[in-house]
């Protein structure tokens, strides 16, 4: 064995070689796993930030739906007339002005006419905004963390700034543009 290159009867090159094909494949098998967990980190994340607005678009739905159906039960049991509950009514010529009338003495011959004049109260616009609206500054609330110990003002007043647009709906209703 002289300086031919040879080892235990191997080439050097070849040996030399082996070992950098070896290594090869390590790194490549490392990248393959590596190129793998990111899919799987990143395919997860996708999917949860997708359920995560299903579940949100669901949940205002269900506020909406449970919205009207409370509204319609108030406005069938508490009935306060609306401020245009006169001009439905249509009243007969020589009712007395200043005295409490029943129904009785309305000329409109629509009934659903005069029974919609009874349902004023909840404002149907005023529950809608107290929901969504009621429903966006909770959602504010939490991504701002107003609820946490050290929450400043400043956060306290822009997530709650919805509810005041929904007071203002709301006060909106009471007038009437008749």
């Amino acid at each position: 064995m002289g300086c031919s290159g040879e080892v235990f009867g191997l080439d050097v090159r070849e040996v030399v070689l082996s070992k950098e094909r070896g290594r090869q494949r390590e790194v490549d098998r490392e990248e393959k796993q590596n190129r793998q967990t990111e899919r799987k980190n990143r395919f997860p994340k996708k999917l949860k930030s997708a359920k995560k607005v299903i579940s949100v678009q669901r949940l205002i739905i269900h506020s909406m739906i449970l919205t009207s159906f409370v509204t319609d039960v108030i406005k069938n049991a508490v009935g306060r007339p609306r401020p245009d509950l006169l001009a439905r009514c249509k009243p007969l010529t020589g009712t007395p002005q200043h005295k409490l009338v029943t129904w009785e003495v309305c000329s409109e011959t629509d009934s659903h006419t005069l029974h919609d004049g009874w349902r004023s109260f909840p404002s149907g616009h005023s529950s809608f905004a107290f929901s969504g609206l009621g429903f966006l500054a909770l959602f504010l609330c939490g991504q701002m963390r107003v609820f946490r110990p050290r929450s400043d003002l400043g956060r306290c007043l822009l997530a709650l700034s919805p509810l005041l647009a929904a007071a203002i709906i709301a006060i909106s209703r009471c007038e009437d543009y008749r």
